[in-house]
């Protein structure tokens, strides 16, 4: 899928035993250009490095330097 077009995501979260939890969102845009914005279900640009972000997804790059930390209020 592409910018603009219908896309789905599945969300999964992988706990350990000390209660910490890794969340994995696998969707069907084309990567690494979009992702899918889990609350319109469509596909938009990822963001570029150090853009703020809600998750490691929305990001061109997910290293450490794209402070996915951030989180942004901005719509798509």
């Amino acid at each position: 899928m592409t910018l603009g077009q219908p896309c789905n995501h599945e969300v999964m979260v992988y706990k350990d035993s000390t209660g910490l939890s890794n969340t994995i969102i696998r969707h069907n845009c084309h990567t690494p250009r979009f992702y899918c914005h889990t609350g319109y279900n469509v596909c938009i640009p990822t963001k570029i490095l150090a853009q703020a972000c809600g998750a490691d997804q929305e990001c061109h790059s997910v290293r450490p330097s794209c402070r996915c930390h951030q989180l942004s209020t901005e719509s798509p």
